[in-house]
């Protein structure tokens, strides 16, 4: 045998023994089927003592305290939505709940696990199948799961909210208000600014609180002013958007924002209790 033959027939050999590695050891005729191997345990079902298969050591991650907040907060929705019959609107304080875990999402989404992003797409599901016009209740859910993409400004729940801003509808205005002032981070700040100004312009519902939540976009309360100055209203509501700008100004930004900065408030109290119990 030649040298060249031999290298090949090593090699040959070589393969075969790593195929049969790879798959494994043969299986008897007679024996059974083995049984898949059992799944990972998360950190909640090692907690919980849950059967399964621990993770190889240091792998598995353990939750911070906001994620611990979420959870509670999140299942807690869950509980009083499952009570509500389908077809009827959230009363307030559920919507409160959701409001705090888009806060706390918005916040520390990148350090949660795999237990919230789940209870997160639990809570769409219970959503989605509530009534007719479900986006608006499955919205905040998306926003959360928004937490764990590399650029949550660029997800389409980010794009969602902020085609809304300026919904005729003013009820669900409100709504995209109140998630916008929590997703803050993640908003284009110029497309959001023009469609808000639009209700500050032409809007009977909560126009102050559009420009409130245009001005958390500057850094300054000057800036914004000369950036409002200078957009053009639809037409025919040039005189109202001037004559509700300079009550703004008269009144100052602090006042058009206080709505915001109480919900905040509220929803920051919740994350205390759900997550220390005060």
């Amino acid at each position: 045998m030649s040298a060249k033959e031999e290298f090949r027939s090593n090699a040959e050999q070589l393969g075969d023994l790593l195929e049969k590695q790879a798959s494994g050891p043969a299986q008897a005729e007679d024996e059974l089927p083995r049984p898949p191997p059992p799944p990972r345990l998360t950190w909640e079902e090692i907690e919980q003592g849950g059967p399964g298969q621990l993770d190889f050591p240091g792998w598995v991650t353990f939750p911070i305290m906001a994620e611990r907040a979420f959870l509670a907060l999140a299942r807690e929705w869950l509980a009083e939505v499952e009570k509500i019959a389908e077809g009827y609107a959230l009363p307030r304080a559920v919507d409160m709940q959701a409001l705090s875990c888009l806060l706390l999402a918005v916040e520390w989404g990148t350090e949660f696990t795999s237990v919230a992003r789940d209870q997160m797409e639990k809570n769409r599901l219970a959503a989605a199948k509530r009534r007719e016009m479900s986006w608006m209740d499955q919205l905040s859910w998306k926003l959360c799961m928004a937490s764990y993409l590399m650029s949550p400004p660029k997800s389409d729940a980010v794009q969602e909210l902020t085609a809304n801003m300026d919904h005729h509808n003013s009820s669900i205005r409100h709504w995209m208000m109140e998630l916008g002032w929590l997703a803050i981070p993640w908003c284009n700040p110029v497309e959001a600014a023009v469609r808000l100004l639009k209700n500050l312009a032409n809007t009977l519902g909560g126009p102050f609180m559009a420009a409130g939540l245009a001005a958390r976009f500057f850094d300054k309360a000057e800036e914004f002013i000369a950036f409002a100055w200078s957009f053009t209203p639809p037409d025919s509501f040039e005189k109202q958007y001037q004559d509700r700008l300079r009550y703004l100004e008269e009144h100052g930004i602090l006042e058009m924002q206080a709505p915001f900065w109480t919900t905040e408030a509220i929803c920051r109290k919740g994350i205390e209790r759900a997550g220390y119990g005060f």
